[in-house]
């Protein structure tokens, strides 16, 4: 169950009365807890740990392990690292787009507009939640979860779950919804759902999701009739994917692969340190073994660099 803290400010009946009603209206389907803005709070906020902090109004506590959504009533308020607005009105709404707020939502206050009642701002509100929690999920995901990912990977790029390794203890604590958001925004779902079925693994259906993404963010596309120069390269300037991984991973295992004919061409080309990097990464992400490595992987900076992009890339 999301665990949500509702923060507003003092000296505020107006809004005071719409966080509870708010609360009201959501009921058990949420774990929700609410304070006004002090030092309480963020030592509720430290010691409850709640998954998202609504502000609403005041933004003046300090970040902490938890995804923030903002609702300005009517104030000037501070979007950083923010998920999401929910603005009260369309004025509202334009006003934090012209700010610079990526992500704005709408939802309409019953205490100042009679065109809808609480009900209606309960099941809008705990889809934005929900919304909230689905957004990069990387970031939420168990390492069991993180296990069963690389394990499905691998069992789908060899076609045999017993390249998977110790599998006897999986799923463990998985969330199979993070996983299958992960793995479709990665480009891999097919993948993954093939390495579930090959690891017997009895996974729940997936359900309809929805994500706030970056900016930036574009669905990584297929190059496995490409060169792994050319892949290399892509990864080079855009940064790595899951897909990416997962394709250079299976061209590795093509038998007619010239190990030493392609180190050669990469050394040429000054790519060699970089693919010693990528094995790195795919030793990590898809478990590949060394014997598959044409060179040994390497731990450096430059993997390090290319670590954190995969990890990070989805992070608003």
């Amino acid at each position: 169950m999301i665990k949500v803290l509702h923060i507003y400010p003092k000296g505020q009946p107006l809004i005071a009365r719409y966080v509870r009603l708010l609360t009201e209206a959501v009921g058990p389907q949420m774990d929700l807890q609410t304070v006004e803005q002090s030092a309480e709070a963020q030592v509720m906020c430290n010691e409850w740990q709640p998954d998202i902090v609504h502000f609403h109004g005041d933004t003046s506590m300090r970040k902490g392990e938890f995804r923030r959504i903002v609702s300005p009533c009517g104030m000037d308020v501070n979007i950083d690292e923010c998920y999401t607005i929910i603005a009260r009105s369309t004025i509202e709404a334009e006003h934090f787009k012209e700010l610079g707020a990526k992500h704005i939502e709408i939802v309409l206050n019953p205490l100042i507009t009679k065109t809808t009642d609480f009900a209606e701002v309960a099941r809008r509100t705990v889809t934005i939640y929900q919304k909230v929690m689905d957004s990069d999920p990387l970031a939420l995901m168990s390492e069991d979860t993180k296990r069963l990912l690389a394990s499905s990977l691998k069992a789908a790029i060899c076609k045999d779950r017993r390249w998977a390794g110790d599998i006897s203890d999986l799923p463990g604590d998985a969330n199979f919804r993070l996983l299958y958001i992960y793995a479709s925004l990665e480009g891999v779902l097919p993948l993954v759902e093939n390495g579930l079925r090959l690891l017997d693994i009895d996974a729940p259906a997936r359900e309809q999701t929805e994500s706030y993404l970056p900016e930036d963010y574009r669905s990584p596309e297929s190059m496995a009739f490409k060169s792994l120069s050319e892949q290399l390269l892509d990864i080079q300037v855009n940064g790595p994917s899951l897909l990416r991984l997962t394709e250079i991973h299976q061209g590795l295992l093509n038998p007619r692969l010239n190990e030493d004919l392609l180190c050669k061409e990469l050394d040429e080309k000054g790519m060699l340190p970089l693919f010693a990097s990528v094995l790195q990464l795919l030793s990590e992400q898809t478990l590949l073994n060394e014997g598959f490595c044409p060179c040994p992987p390497a731990d450096n900076s430059e993997t390090s660099r290319l670590r954190t992009k995969l990890q990070k890339h989805l992070k608003l």
